[in-house]
């Protein structure tokens, strides 16, 4: 993301690079890497960030489409490129993969029979589009960690108090000795909406995510009920997500400058769920049918999937439009509903 290397934005990749100090400086404070964690980076561009999630993480994933910036990148920083394979398209939230990164070969031994290190940086040349982060877990601990950093985070692990790592229920949500992905990125604008949607989808994996988009997509993103910019994408996010805005970020900060302003945003995946879902996908057709046409009330708008009788049993009117719907109203919505999928609403 800075001007290391020469390079012309492109505007199919929505690219704009990020080249303040002082911003830069604030993300990798919000982010606030640790050794032992698995960071994953999102369009890494020239690397303003990169070099500094390296320096206070010490290794670092990265995902990157245009092949443009891949070279100077595994320059810049010694990182090893791998030609990442695309998941297919899952039709549900499920974990099963498809398709998995190319694995990272052994270190080959040098002439004394020792293996050299690992590269610090790791960069797929993939689309973050159909890129399969689970997978980057599924191949087991991250090759980042030494012996000593998987002993501190054992260390890290007992010393953290019960209800840190606990759900609801007082069950751990996950083995201590896994370790999901904190991801970082500067999201290119003209698709950040199928991003936030597709790392949704792989949540179960996600630690927490720290992105820069555009202010407006964050408004969203963090609106309450009843007001104008509440919609399909607040319901989304803040089903499966907390979602705080951290602070604005001028044009000025970027080169090229966009035409919007920006702002960084912390989602930090619900674990567990506060309103649990029967069934994922007919909880997202519901809602993003009740949106679809936002003057329209309920009873038009979930025509053929909600009968008006199923709304009121769930102390809903069908006079009401979407926005007046809470995160919690749309669980229960779907969950009443989901049995009757196969069915026609009378």
């Amino acid at each position: 993301m800075s001007g290391q290397h020469p390079h012309q934005a492109r505007k199919r990749f929505g690219q704009n690079f990020l080249h303040d100090p002082g911003v830069i400086q604030r993300i990798l404070d919000a982010v606030n890497p640790q050794p032992v964690q698995h960071l994953v980076e999102i369009g890494p561009g020239q690397g303003a960030i990169t070099a500094g999630l390296l320096e206070m993480a010490g290794a670092l994933d990265v995902i990157e489409l245009d092949r443009d910036l891949i070279a100077p990148l595994a320059q810049r920083f010694g990182g090893r490129v791998i030609a990442g394979r695309p998941a297919a398209e899952r039709s549900d939230r499920s974990r099963q993969s498809d398709a998995m990164p190319a694995p990272e070969p052994a270190p080959e031994p040098d002439a004394s029979g020792i293996a050299p290190e690992p590269s610090r940086l790791q960069i797929y040349n993939a689309d973050a589009l159909s890129f399969d982060l689970c997978a980057l877990l599924r191949s087991g601990p991250s090759r980042l960690q030494s012996t000593a950093s998987l002993l501190a985070t054992s260390t890290l692990t007992a010393q953290m108090p019960i209800d840190s790592m606990a759900g609801a229920n007082g069950e751990r949500p996950y083995p201590p000795t896994e370790h999901r992905l904190r991801l970082i990125g500067n999201l290119p604008y003209n698709i950040s909406t199928p991003l936030l949607f597709r790392f949704l989808d792989q949540a179960d994996c996600v630690e927490d995510m720290h992105l820069m988009l555009q202010k407006e997509v964050v408004d969203r993103m963090t609106a309450e009920p009843g007001t104008k910019v509440y919609g399909r994408l607040s319901v989304m996010v803040q089903t499966f997500c907390s979602a705080q805005r951290l602070f604005l970020v001028s044009a000025g900060a970027f080169h090229p400058a966009p035409k919007v302003s920006s702002a960084v945003t912390r989602l930090r995946p619900h674990r567990p769920l506060p309103y649990p879902l029967a069934d994922p996908p007919w909880h997202a057709r519901i809602v993003a049918a009740a949106f679809a046409q936002r003057r329209k009330t309920l009873r038009n708008s979930l025509s053929g999937l909600v009968s008006p009788e199923q709304m009121t049993a769930q102390g809903i009117d069908p006079g009401a439009r979407a926005e007046t719907l809470s995160v919690a109203n749309f669980a229960a919505l779907a969950n009443a509903t989901s049995a009757c999928i196969e069915t026609k609403i009378p």
